[in-house]
């Protein structure tokens, strides 16, 4: 059985704008899965669906065989990287990082443990202290990262997460991702 099920998936605006058209794929436990095509395809409108934010028109998402049509987002066991970095901006570097975990119900010293551990593997230790409002877009994509790949999540879904790093970095950073 697939881990990520999606079966003939549609997803219609109110303005008629058809951005999922009959999209089927299987993606088992472990198997990367990416979605190539032009901008305004449907590719994050499809990320958006798996993950519970939006809603389809038809069609069903699975996780682990079972419909997540009336799952909300947070239930799903799911995490995200969008476009553009959605940190907290009240919360310093580590502390974004550690607030899935804190959340869940991990005690603190542990996501702090946690946390700096990551941390490290970001090669962003000298930062945990920073908030996002002075750290590079890079910086807080990185940290983006980090945060989603906090706790273990059934599916990842990335959407161009390396798209504001220099090429240096994305190489470096490509390598993490498939590490975590």
């Amino acid at each position: 059985m697939a881990l990520l099920e999606i079966e003939r998936l549609d997803k219609i605006y109110d303005n008629g704008a058809h951005a999922v058209r009959d999209v089927s794929l299987a993606a088992a436990a472990g198997e990367r899965l990416v979605l190539l095509g032009p901008s305004g395809c449907g590719k994050s409108t499809l990320l958006r669906l798996i993950a519970g934010l939006e809603t389809p028109t038809g069609g069903c998402v699975r996780l682990g065989g079972v419909d997540q049509a009336a799952a909300p987002p947070w239930l799903r066991n799911v995490s995200m990287v969008f476009q553009q970095p959605n940190l907290y901006p009240h919360l310093n570097v580590a502390d974004n990082l550690a607030f899935g975990l804190r959340r869940s119900g991990v005690p603190a010293a542990e996501a702090r443990r946690r946390a700096a551990e990551m941390l490290r593997r970001l090669h962003l230790g000298e930062l945990a202290d920073r908030l996002p409002r002075t750290l590079s877009r890079g910086q807080q994509q990185r940290v983006a990262l980090g945060r989603a790949f906090m706790r273990p999540a059934a599916v990842h879904l990335l959407d161009e997460p390396l798209m504001n790093m220099d090429p240096h970095l994305r190489d470096a950073l490509r390598e993490l991702i498939l590490e975590l």
